[in-house]
């Protein structure tokens, strides 16, 4: 295992924090149900100055390289239906072929602040040679955050199809909460 899984290679604006809550709920497309997900560590790449976002902001996950939100890019492979129109659920895959759940939603605003900082939600979900990782950020017009969680351990039986979709070997599932 790597060291720390996440690390800053640049940015000036950033800190990483460890994050000491490590459950993460996943809330499922076709039925709106929250399922449980415990993860090994959980980080949080925050801002140092409140009145600046997020920008320029290089940084790893377990070797993987990501700027600011990258990690949400990729190409289209499949749209999961949804029940409502405000979430998107896809499986889509980065340009070394590597499959990700990419989910976003859409956050009424209702002032200034909402538009600048809290407007649209995104998570990322992908499994690599240490296991499963979720990404999530809430954003803007301006990145406050981004949460990191690493390695998971422990997953509610109804979310296991999702990582058969993302390309997880059984061997990295995680075990049944």
């Amino acid at each position: 295992m790597i060291d720390e899984p996440v690390k800053i290679l640049n940015g000036k604006n950033v800190v990483l924090d460890i994050v000491e809550d490590n459950i993460y709920t996943w809330t499922e497309p076709t039925f709106g149900k929250g399922v449980t997900l415990e993860f090994s560590k959980a980080y949080v790449i925050g801002r140092k100055d409140w009145g600046e976002g997020i920008q320029d902001c290089v940084w790893q996950l377990n070797g993987r390289t990501f700027c600011d939100m990258s990690c949400l890019k990729g190409k289209l492979i499949k749209k999961f239906p949804s029940k409502r129109s405000d979430y998107s659920y896809q499986l889509r895959h980065y340009s070394d072929g590597k499959k990700f759940l990419f989910y976003s939603e859409e956050i009424p605003t209702f002032d200034s602040d909402d538009r600048e900082w809290d407007s649209m939600k995104y998570r990322t979900l992908y499994c690599d040679d240490y296991g499963v990782n979720l990404i999530h950020c809430h954003e803007g017009y301006k990145l406050p955050r981004i949460n990191i969680c690493v390695g998971l351990k422990k997953a509610s039986a109804e979310f296991f199809r999702w990582l058969i979709y993302a390309g997880c070997p059984h061997s990295k599932f995680p075990e049944k909460i």
